[in-house]
């Protein structure tokens, strides 16, 4: 039996206890029988002691089943309050957000400027010590890296229903490789190809995923955001161009790894991380004018819906991360190219697997 059952059951046994008083007026009624019994001068059956016994034990039993769940109760009320007093502090730390100013509005001391970056700074203080008091590390960790962003997914968990029944999925974009093709409509832009790698953990029941949508949100295009097509990965392969050295020179390796579409078909289960990929093309991203400054990525965001049909967002903002330089995606050799490279050839294949 666990630490949290003995702990239980003991505690059970001390609710039990603390209504003696009702196992001891069962013991009353019983001695009041034989006196009745004695003086009466009538035989009580003896299944008659042991039925009074055996209801004032239950009796006894589900007073204490009561009080422990009265008790249980007001535990779930105090947590249900501070996470709703967390949450309601979190949605009006994100509502007094300043706008990030870039450090050029304080130049040359203006009081203005240095004022507004005060404020900035100032507000900063209060998020990373209000979440180090009722977050913890992770959460003021989480701040550093997403700002604003991290403390909208913070809020999210805080008003989520603690329904164990149901998913809650955690995930991450961890790579994003763009490459960009001339549209077949003669317009002023580009489809842009984006083979990301991320990874999902379900933190309650294991659930599989229905779907996945990529939406690419840009600045300085006649849309502001675009849906991008899901493409297969079927026969790609991911060159990561790293190089060796042999003797005293340097020589590019070619290191391929396949890619393989991510397992959405299999449940994941609980606390289990499993990576993947996905590729996706985003058609006909088109500028607004030529007088513009140029297409400015905003962020990406991968929506994924879990087996009980509930959307989860990751997001990320450029620019995007990569494991390498010079990433390029390309078709996979065929058997008959490796064996007209021959033995000394240095192209090889990276075995990748999804689970981490």
């Amino acid at each position: 039996m666990s630490k949290a059952d003995n702990t239980s059951v003991w505690g059970f046994i001390q609710a039990v206890g603390s209504h003696w008083t009702t196992l001891m007026s069962g013991g009353v009624v019983t001695v009041a029988l034989g006196v009745f019994e004695r003086f009466s001068g009538r035989n009580v059956p003896l299944w008659v002691y042991g039925l009074v016994l055996v209801l004032f034990a239950l009796m006894a039993c589900y007073l204490a089943w009561r009080d422990s769940q009265k008790e249980h109760g007001a535990g779930s009320d105090i947590s249900r309050q501070r996470r709703n007093m967390i949450a309601d502090r979190l949605a009006q730390l994100i509502k007094e957000s300043p706008p990030v100013l870039p450090p050029s509005f304080a130049v040359q001391g203006a009081m203005d400027g240095l004022a507004e970056v005060g404020r900035i700074k100032g507000h900063r203080s209060r998020i990373i010590d209000f979440l180090e008091v009722h977050c913890g590390p992770e959460a003021v960790t989480r701040f550093e890296k997403h700002g604003t962003v991290g403390l909208e997914q913070l809020l999210a968990e805080m008003l989520r229903e603690d329904d164990k029944t149901k998913p809650w999925i955690k995930g991450e974009i961890e790579e994003v490789i763009v490459e960009t093709a001339l549209p077949e409509e003669k317009i002023a832009g580009f489809d842009y190809y984006m083979t990301m790698r991320f990874w999902l953990r379900s933190e309650t029941v294991p659930t599989n995923f229905r779907a996945f949508e990529l939406w690419l949100f840009v600045e300085h295009a006649k849309l502001s955001q675009y849906k991008g097509e899901r493409i297969l990965l079927d026969g790609l392969c991911l060159d990561r161009k790293q190089y060796q050295k042999t003797n005293a020179q340097t020589e590019p390796a070619i290191i391929l790894t396949k890619l393989v579409d991510y397992d959405a078909a299999t449940p994941l289960e609980q606390w289990v991380t499993r990576e993947g990929w996905l590729r996706f093309v985003i058609r006909n991203v088109e500028y607004a004018d030529k007088g513009t400054e140029g297409l400015k990525f905003d962020r990406l965001e991968l929506r994924v819906t879990d087996g009980s049909g509930k959307l989860w967002t990751l997001t990320t903002k450029p620019p995007w991360t990569k494991t390498g330089p010079k990433l390029e995606i390309k078709s996979c050799p065929s058997p008959e190219d490796f064996v007209k490279l021959g033995v000394g050839s240095r192209m090889r294949f990276k075995p990748f697997s999804g689970q981490r």
